[in-house]
């Protein structure tokens, strides 16, 4: 995921790098606390069944500009899991 913005010397909103802090910080907060796993269909077959048991926003990188006129960040959210096999 990636946020982006610019100051606003040009004609953004973020007003300093910790504006944009902040701001990625809300974003963050908004994923881990809205985080919903897909739907497992409880009639469908066992094989290749995903069952998740976390999510975690990982490889955060900040990157700002030389004359600090835009901010980005990016990083990943991973779910983690483990896929359900029949035995034989």
């Amino acid at each position: 995921m990636r946020v982006a913005e610019k100051s606003e010397w040009e004609n953004g909103t973020a007003e300093s790098s910790g504006d944009h802090k902040t701001l990625v910080a809300f974003v963050q907060r908004a994923i881990n606390t809205q985080l919903t796993y897909p739907a497992v269909d409880p009639d469908a077959e066992d094989i290749g069944r995903i069952v998740y048991l976390d999510a975690a926003i990982t490889d955060e990188d900040n990157l700002e500009s030389a004359d600090q006129d835009a901010y980005q960040t990016t990083f990943t959210v991973r779910l983690r899991g483990r896929e359900d096999t029949p035995g034989e």
